[in-house]
């Protein structure tokens, strides 16, 4: 498996992760977490206590085997009449395949994160004194707007957090989870936002942006799935979208582009 390869833990009731392997790795050399800790990966049919698993075998490497227990050491909890009740552990339920986004759309994901930046930047710039004018290539008017991508990076995963998408994306029927269909935890969504941020769209600076997109559209299409989505783990599904939706993105978008003047400065 590669070092990059993503793993889920078991943590109490609840389900960690994804982590890289190596960051893994590391929670165990500094025995913040046991040797029976419950692990999953793509591939694995059931959770395994790390300690069976020969990539994780070095890092009790010359520690007591009594401090090294297997996975059937696991106490279990007594029956009791709210036994039913008790939601089940992580390692009870059928992991789903990590990969499996939806077919790819450049398209949608492109409109939908368009549509999210424009309306953070004309928030942002409508509290100025003086706006950009569009076009414009300014020292201060890159600075403005990475400013203001920057910005979004922070709100776009307050919202995937939370919601599950965006304004831009709740329209495009995109929605971007963990392998269970699950929220991402904050950090994980700030984490994907401004990983976006530097290899999705370069900072924004100027031709960086285009090749920067160029390359992750090409990278979307050969492999179904962005570096950033990979690395980290997340799964990006697609939705229906009816018409009525992509009217009201269409009339968004020609809004924020009259408001920003772009119409007035190709007439």
């Amino acid at each position: 498996m590669s070092s990059r390869q993503p793993w889920f833990y078991a943590n109490g009731q609840e389900v960690a992760g994804p982590l890289p392997q190596l960051d893994l790795e590391d929670l165990f050399r500094l025995r913040r977490l046991p040797a029976t800790t419950l692990v999953w990966s793509e591939g694995m049919e059931a959770w395994v206590a790390a300690a069976e698993l020969e990539v994780f075998a070095e890092c009790w490497a010359g520690v007591d085997e009594a401090e090294v227990q297997p996975s059937s050491a696991l106490p279990e909890a007594e029956p009791g009449p709210a036994d039913d009740l008790r939601p089940p552990g992580p390692w009870q339920m059928t992991p789903r395949a990590v990969w499996q986004p939806s077919t790819p759309d450049p398209w949608r994901r492109f409109l939908a994160r368009q549509l999210d930046v424009m309306l953070v930047q004309y928030a942002v710039f409508s509290l100025l004194p003086a706006e950009p004018l569009p076009g414009t290539f300014t020292f201060t008017s890159v600075v403005l707007v990475t400013a203001t991508i920057a910005v979004w990076a922070v709100l776009e995963g307050i919202f995937l957090s939370y919601l599950g998408y965006t304004p831009g994306k709740w329209l495009m029927g995109v929605m971007v989870t963990d392998p269970y269909g699950h929220r991402l935890r904050l950090a994980a969504a700030w984490r994907r936002s401004f990983d976006v941020l530097v290899r999705g769209v370069g900072l924004n600076i100027p031709i960086l942006v285009i090749v920067a997109q160029w390359l992750a559209l090409q990278r979307l299409m050969q492999s179904g799935i962005t570096l950033w989505d990979r690395d980290g783990g997340f799964v990006v599904t697609h939705h229906p979208v009816s018409p009525w939706r992509w009217l009201l993105l269409l009339s968004l978008l020609f809004l924020l582009l009259r408001s920003a003047g772009v119409f007035s400065q190709l007439s």
